[in-house]
Order: C-alpha cells, then structure tokens, then sequence
C-alpha cells in the first residue's frame, strides 16, 4: 500500500452520513462553489470525478499544509433510520480505528511526520479511539474537533472510555462548539444513556469543556450540528472554514510539495467484523488491504 504523505490533514466525517451526504459535505467545506448536482450525480465508485470537484482556493489553502486525505467509514448502516443506530455507530467507530490507525501509521518517514486531524461529531470518538490504537504512536500534531460528540465526562475521568491521555498526547487542540447544537444538547445524552456509558453526559461539541483540556475553544453560536461542513458565519460572521485555516497555519510546518486528495472509503458493513478497510485507487493510492 502506498504510504501516506509525511504531512497529512485528515478530514473525518461524523455519525448518520451516507457516503453521498459525506461527500457533499467535505465539497462543500473544501470547495465552496462546488456543484451539487454534480457531486449528487456520481456513481459510488466515481472518485477521481468526485476528486476533481473539490479543486478551488480553499482547497489550495489547506493544503498548504499537508496532503489532504477524506476518510469515510460506515456511518449510516441503517438508512433513513440511522438516527436511531447509535449505539450500534459507536460500535462501528470503534471497529474502524484499527483499520485507520493502520493507514496513519504508514506514513512516509520523516524527520517530522506530523499528522492533522479535522473532525466533526462521532468522527471525533473514531478518531480518539483511532489514536489509542497503535504502538508506537500515531504523529498527531493537532486536532480540531468540531461538534465533538464526546463526552465531557470521558476526558475528566468520570466515564469510560477513558480519553484524556490521547488529548494530552496532541500538541495543539482547537475545539469549536456551539449550545444551539440541538443534536448535542438533546440527543446526545439519550444516545449515550443507551449505549450504557452514562447518564446526563454533556457533549463536548455542546459546550467546550473542559478548559484544562481545550483551553482554544471557539464558542460558533448559532451553529447547529450540521452547519460546520458548510462553514457558514457566526454571529460574527467568521466561519468554521477561516478558523480551521488559522489553526493549520499556527499549528502545521509548511508543506515542501503540491499534495493531492486522497480519499479513503473507509470499511464497509460486510467487512467492519475484521476491521478491514475495503481498497479503492484514488490517483494511483489505496488505503486498505
């Protein structure tokens, strides 16, 4: 398997997107005036069309700091009623840590291998569980967690899993979080009550606690969880978008080369059991087995 840029930002989808809805997603956070109706019309398996869509200023300044790779993991194993299947994506991020672990451990080697992680809700929890994984660690310079669907509980020691040693390990964190996230405020909790990992817990995404851990928390009121993909302004009218490219460049070395996009369609349902992340070429790359 071809390595992995020495310096690579990760974009990690959350919980209840198909791959369609991630696609237009990550388009629409790397790409503003991406076509829609284009990316809508794309087979399943058109990714160097769906590549060539996102190709625009934004794109070009984040990557500026590293090749840009796109995970996708099984977030919508139930359809329409994938708002339903919580505890059943936990489970599902959780299998898919070691299979992305393993493509960030293939890194190209470096004197400073650095990887940047950008996530949005569950893909927060796949990605902390993703960097408990390996042995030796995986390079992870910095993280921004935006509507992190992680509890506040699991970094301070009073839920389990236990997430405070994978957040201390990163070096620069940047939370953005709002309290109008009605997915956070009110779903969450019951989602976790079900899952049996606790009562009342509050979402990190929710309210940007705790501060000794994320002591760069963006208050992005009045987002709601599904507006930061989109990057739309805040009562300030600062998006997502501008804060993320901040954060790269106080947190990123320059990047030597002109990188590409990668994409990795993630484990499919059939092969989530062995944590098997299905191959698929991506201008000459796969990340699998």
């Amino acid at each position: 398997m071809p390595a992995l840029s020495a310096q690579s930002i990760v974009l990690i989808h959350g919980y209840n997107d198909s791959l369609m809805q991630a696609r237009e997603a990550y388009a629409s956070f790397l790409n503003p005036n991406y076509d829609q109706q284009r990316v809508r019309s794309l087979t399943p398996g058109a990714w160097s069309a769906y590549i060539d869509s996102l190709s625009g200023d934004t794109l070009d300044s984040i990557s500026r700091w590293g090749e840009v790779c796109l995970v996708f993991w099984p977030a919508d194993v139930w359809g329409g009623f994938s708002a339903l299947a919580y505890v059943q994506e936990l489970k599902l991020a959780a299998a898919s840590a070691p299979a992305l672990a393993s493509a960030l451990l293939g890194l190209k080697r470096s004197p400073q291998p650095q990887i940047a992680l950008v996530c949005h809700s569950m893909g927060n929890r796949l990605a902390l569980q993703t960097l408990e994984v390996p042995n030796p660690s995986i390079p992870c310079r910095s993280m921004c967690l935006m509507a992190a669907a992680v509890a506040v509980q699991m970094v301070t020691g009073s839920a389990q899993p236990y997430f405070w040693p994978s957040i201390a390990a990163i070096e620069k964190k940047r939370v953005l979080y709002s309290g109008s996230d009605k997915v956070l405020s009110m779903g969450f909790w019951i989602g976790e009550a079900a899952a049996g990992e606790g009562i009342r817990l509050e979402a990190i995404g929710h309210a940007g606690h705790p501060a000794y851990a994320f002591p760069d928390a963006e208050d992005m009121d009045p987002y709601g969880h599904g507006d930061y993909w989109a990057a739309i302004g805040d009562a300030n009218g600062t998006t997502s978008r501008n804060l993320l490219l901040d954060f790269l460049s106080t947190t990123m070395l320059p990047y030597p080369s002109t990188p590409k996009v990668e994409a990795n369609p993630g484990p499919s349902a059939s092969s989530i059991a062995s944590n098997a992340i299905g191959t698929r070429q991506i201008r000459g790359r796969s990340i699998g087995s």
